[in-house]
């Protein structure tokens, strides 16, 4: 499940979602437990390494740098 969380919200900073989406995707998966957020980063960071070597092609720089910037300001 983190596999996919992190994709969702590597999808939401990148298109400079709120992070609306994935909060709501969060609520609906784990509800009121807890999950591990050192976890859900490293998915989340996973999807970002999985993305870049395509998006280059394309010229997302945009995109990247949002994700970027909320990997370096969220470090755990």
């Amino acid at each position: 499940g983190y596999y996919d969380l992190g994709r969702v919200r590597f999808a939401d900073i990148a298109n400079g979602g709120s992070g609306e989406a994935t909060e709501q995707f969060l609520k609906g998966y784990f509800g009121e437990e807890n999950y591990n957020e050192c976890v859900l980063y490293a998915y989340t960071f996973l999807a970002c390494c999985m993305k870049f070597p395509y998006w280059h092609k394309p010229k997302r720089e945009k995109e990247m740098e949002r994700a970027i910037d909320y990997l370096t300001r969220h470090k755990i």
